[in-house]
């Protein structure tokens, strides 16, 4: 077991930075998507966060676990009524890797914005974003989707 160096105090102060990225406004609705592995921590934070910056949340709990080598595990998706609850949300917060699933191109297509957790507390502290690496990635997204060709080289030609 990793040993956690970030003082778990300081949860409070990371999930505060990522929802103002996020843009979260108050009135806005959040939807926590976590498991059976997901954080407690990570969860109350994420409620402390929202409730002091005026946003309604709540937590949806699967007991499908997906992991980095299982992606495309539909934990919602083939549960009644939640991809309706997720779309209706302005932002999901996903605590388990969703990648590669019909339920999040159906959620995103909806509107909802998404936001997924799963690094260790150290990581989330060493890795946060900025408003500059946001704006960049952006840039960088809206390129490539205006482009019509590319080319892809490496060392190797």
């Amino acid at each position: 077991v990793r040993p956690q160096l970030t003082n778990p105090q300081d949860l409070h102060v990371l999930f505060r930075k990522q929802f103002e990225l996020c843009q979260v406004k108050q009135g806005e609705t959040i939807a926590c998507l976590s498991d059976l592995s997901t954080r407690l921590e990570y969860v109350q934070a994420a409620f402390s966060v929202a409730r002091i910056m005026g946003a309604d949340i709540y937590e949806m709990r699967t007991s499908a676990v997906p992991s980095w080598t299982r992606v495309g595990v539909e934990t919602v998706g083939a549960c009644k009524g939640t991809v309706e609850a997720l779309k209706a949300a302005d932002l999901l917060l996903c605590f388990h890797v969703p990648l590669f699933t019909r339920w999040l191109k159906q959620v995103r297509d909806a509107g909802t914005r998404g936001l997924m957790i799963v690094d260790h507390p150290d990581d989330l502290a060493a890795h946060m974003s900025t408003p500059a690496v946001k704006k960049a990635t952006i840039y960088g997204s809206q390129r490539l989707r205006a482009a019509k060709t590319m080319r892809i080289t490496n060392d190797s030609g």
